[in-house]
C-alpha cells in the first residue's frame, strides 16, 4: 500500500449527532404536533422537545435490525408492512438517541412510554434529515 493518507471522514462516530426538534402543545389531554396533525396551530405551541442522535453507521444498522427482530417476533425485512417499518423507527430511536431535554433518562422504557404522536412527529423529523438511512 502506498504512502497516501486514509479520509477518516468515512467513520461515523459519536461526534456524528443531528437534532431534531418536535414542537407541541395539549388541549384537553389531546396531543397537537407539528408536521403530525393537520389541524395543528402554531400560536398555540407551549413545549418543545429537543433530540439529539447520532448519525447511523453500518453496524448501527445491522444492531436496528437486530433490535426490530428482539422487539416484534414475526418481524420480516424480506416483506416489510406497516408494523415492521414501524417496528424498525422505535428500534431506529433506541439505537440512535444520544440525549434529550427531558429530565427523564434516555432509555428504551421511557422511549416507549411517550405520546404516540410525539414519536410521530420525531421519526418524521429524523426522516427529513437521515431519510431511511439505518433501516433500509
Amino acid at each position: 500500500m502506498s504512502d497516501t493518507k486514509v479520509d477518516t471522514s468515512v467513520f461515523v462516530t459519536e461526534d456524528n449527532v443531528f437534532d431534531v426538534i418536535v414542537e407541541y402543545y395539549k388541549i384537553n389531554n389531546k396531543i397537537y404536533v407539528k408536521g403530525v396533525h393537520d389541524d395543528f396551530d402554531a400560536s398555540q405551541v407551549s413545549s418543545k422537545l429537543n433530540v439529539a442522535l447520532k448519525y447511523p453507521s453500518y453496524g448501527d444498522g445491522e444492531f436496528i435490525l437486530s433490535q426490530a427482530k428482539l422487539l416484534y417476533d414475526s418481524f420480516s425485512s424480506d416483506n416489510l408492512g406497516v408494523r415492521d417499518l414501524l417496528t424498525l423507527e422505535f428500534s431506529r430511536l433506541i439505537v440512535l438517541i444520544r440525549k434529550w431535554s427531558l429530565s427523564d433518562a434516555v432509555t428504551k422504557e421511557n422511549i416507549a412510554k411517550i405520546n404516540p404522536s410525539i414519536i410521530k412527529g420525531l421519526t418524521n423529523g429524523i426522516r427529513n434529515v437521515i431519510g431511511m438511512d439505518g433501516i433500509l
